[in-house]
């Protein structure tokens, strides 16, 4: 049976298979998610980093399905765009809203950091040696 996602208003999805209508409140969850994030005495710094990153994500979403391919390409799309640790700061609030609605099994691996952010860790790692 075919399934058809669409959007019904900022962040609030609807699944329709054949005559059986699911209304989906992306925004409850995102409100329950970041409550999780308080419970776990994360910084209010880092929930709005996390907030931001997630109404991006489903901003760029749109109306497709949630689903692997569209993490992937969410992931690509990014990739073009930013340097590795852009993209895997955008990636780990999303891995992590995943993990904690169920669908923990869409997650992207984060991308490898780039030569120059490995020398530059190498180059503190150094420092700080030297300094002990």
């Amino acid at each position: 049976m075919k399934k058809v996602v669409y959007l019904l208003g900022e962040g609030i999805r609807k699944e329709q298979t054949g005559g059986y209508d699911e209304t989906i409140g992306i925004r409850s969850r995102l409100a329950a998610y970041t409550e999780q994030l308080r419970l776990a005495e994360r910084r209010e710094a880092t929930i709005r980093q996390y907030e931001r990153a997630l109404a991006y994500f489903f901003r760029w979403l749109g109306s497709r399905p949630l689903d692997q391919q569209a993490v992937i390409a969410y992931q690509e799309a990014l990739s073009r765009q930013y340097c590795a640790g852009s993209v895997n700061t955008r990636l780990a609030p999303l891995n992590g809203f995943l993990d904690f609605t169920g669908r923990g099994a869409l997650r992207v691996r984060q991308l490898p950091p780039s030569k120059k952010a490995r020398e530059q860790r190498a180059g503190v790692v150094k420092q700080f040696q030297s300094r002990q």
